[in-house]
């Protein structure tokens, strides 16, 4: 008879422990403070140096105590400033084959945030991760899903374009659309429809960013803006091939080139045609300024690579429930 295999340890599926020091560390322990909702627990934060240890005295068969249930965490984030001479590969290559987990700190945050975070993206990141996906095949399925829900969209909407037509007449006069340049895919820019929610000669003293308590923005302006109904003239751009229904939304060129310069991956927004709605909108709302934008360029980033129609059903229905309660997130 041949040996009999080690039995795999029980593990904690809840737990997370993390291997590191430093700033990257920090930053993982806080987001699964703030962002774990409940679900997971930080079962420790050791440097790599002290893995080995650490589980020698909490792992199967010690007498070691452990936060929660007494079990090994089954999962391992590395996070590292450094893995230059600093990786225990031997450990983790034991842990591996015990059924531990073990991903970078990239891939957590990503896992548990829902955006990819550019402000410590490297380019590695983005050129091994998986995603990212973009093939003919998708965009053209994404291209008749537009026009569909697009066309049953107008109709169902003409009537409210209407009566919001009437609304911003009554107090502000005309003109009740509104026309901006923005840069769409490939950095081509184009001209997108709007109800006018601000006042006339708003941007008199020139360019400004719009804010959800922005003087500039009418009573009527202010109401169709928390339902997003301003956003529905877009469904003009959608059949004319310029934007689609769900995707990061278009920006204006002057801003565009202050974003290009804040972050190189701004650019990678481009990918793909930009949305009415998308995955920013509903998880972040309005941008206000430059720091801001990143942080919707981290959720834009995140959509891009998760890029398919699932996705962007899922997006149509937070966005509904957007619209039902008026509330950005």
């Amino acid at each position: 008879m041949g040996a009999t295999a080690p039995s795999l340890p029980r593990l904690d599926p809840d737990a997370v422990l993390i291997v590191g020091e430093g700033s990257a560390a920090r930053r993982c322990s806080h987001a699964l403070v703030e962002e774990g909702g409940g679900k997971l627990r930080l079962a420790g934060v050791v440097p790599p140096a002290e893995l080995a240890a650490w589980y020698a005295g909490h792992g199967p068969g010690t007498n070691g105590s452990h936060p929660g249930n007494g079990r090994p965490p089954r999962r391992i984030v590395l996070a590292l400033d450094d893995r230059r001479g600093a990786l225990p590969v031997d450990e983790l290559v034991r842990l591996r084959f015990q059924g531990i987990d073990v991903i970078d700190e990239q891939q957590f945050l990503q896992e548990l945030t829902h955006k990819i975070p550019v402000t410590t993206i490297r380019p590695s990141d983005l050129v091994f991760s998986e995603g990212f996906k973009l093939n003919n095949t998708k965009l053209a399925a994404k291209v008749g899903a537009d026009w569909c829900i697009g066309a049953l969209l107008l109709a169902l909407s003409l009537p409210l374009i209407g009566l919001a037509g009437l609304a911003i007449v009554a107090e502000s006069g005309f003109p009740v659309f509104y026309r901006q340049d923005r840069v769409g895919r490939g950095g081509r820019t184009f001209r997108i429809f709007k109800l006018r929610t601000m006042r006339q000669n708003a941007e008199q003293d020139g360019p400004q960013f719009a804010s959800e308590d922005d003087p500039r923005i009418t009573r009527i302006g202010r109401l169709l803006r928390r339902m997003r109904l301003d956003e529905l003239p877009q469904l003009i751009n959608v059949f004319r091939g310029e934007m689609a229904i769900v995707g990061p939304r278009p920006e204006r060129p002057v801003f565009v080139n202050q974003f290009e310069s804040l972050s190189p991956y701004f650019t990678l927004r481009n990918s793909v045609r930009p949305g009415i709605t998308g995955w920013a909108q509903v998880m972040y709302g309005y941008a206000s300024g430059s720091d801001e934008a990143l942080e919707k360029l981290s959720y834009d980033l995140y959509y891009i690579k998760h890029f398919s129609l699932r996705q962007d059903i899922q997006i149509l229905l937070r966005t509904v429930s957007v619209v039902l309660w008026g509330k950005g997130r």
